[in-house]
């Protein structure tokens, strides 16, 4: 029986895990594996497995490799608390209230720091499910382009939900090890996150301040009215 030295084997678990760490993060990058039906979290599954096939990772050693009360934490805020606002309708009311009543010159600022806030204390992705349809139904009816605000949510949320422990994953990770209290990283990360959404509205509007320029139809406020004589609600 052929004898595999011990440095070749080595060198061959080397490279199987930069290959297997490659390929999932080309995964991740791109959304889903070309020709297959390979998606990030199934690649995810398939990078595990194989960094234990590859006994790169011990399979005893596995399980203690999860951080679970990153994954709880995670859990706990997307599923239980974000979930039970989103049905309870307050991320659409507090989305609503802010980008409803503003004029247009101010909706840039408002898409941004409300995204930015919001992420803080929630987690950023479903700040981006909620914001994203009352955005594009503001720019349709305001009659201006929806890139620079759908721009300014994707960059704001992440920007914000540097501030606080719960703001993403990365930093729940980074809470659940280092053990730093919620105001103390709010109290440092806080102020580079509030500067971050400043220098994005300031960004964004150098970049698409021709195409935030153009003259809007009613400021896209023009909600249909009641059909009824006794009502003359406007916001029917």
């Amino acid at each position: 029986m052929l004898q595999i030295p011990a440095a070749a084997l080595s060198d061959v678990t080397v490279l199987a895990a930069y290959v297997i760490f490659a390929a999932c993060y080309f995964v991740f990058a791109l959304g889903k594996f070309p020709g297959l039906k390979i998606d990030r979290p199934a690649a995810a599954i398939v990078g595990a497995v194989g960094m234990v096939a590859f006994r790169i990772v011990p399979a005893r050693g596995a399980l203690r490799m999860i951080d679970f009360p990153t994954i709880v934490l995670l859990f706990s805020m997307m599923m239980l608390i974000v979930g039970s606002l989103h049905l309870a309708g307050f991320l659409e009311w507090t989305t609503q209230a802010v980008l409803k009543h503003l004029p247009p010159k101010w909706f840039l600022p408002a898409v941004v720091f409300t995204s930015g806030i919001l992420s803080a204390f929630l987690v950023n992705d479903i700040v981006c499910l909620v914001m994203v349809p009352f955005v594009l139904k503001r720019a349709r009816r305001s009659e201006i382009p929806a890139l620079p605000f759908l721009l300014a949510v994707a960059t704001a949320s992440n920007i914000g939900s540097v501030a606080t422990i719960t703001g993403n994953p990365q930093n729940m990770l980074i809470g659940s090890y280092s053990h730093i209290h919620y105001r103390d990283f709010l109290a440092h990360l806080g102020p580079i996150a509030l500067a971050g959404l400043f220098f994005e509205w300031l960004v964004l509007y150098r970049i698409f301040h021709k195409q935030l320029a153009i003259p809007v139809v009613q400021a896209g406020l023009s909600f249909p009215k009641c059909r009824y004589r006794c009502c003359g609600n406007p916001f029917w």
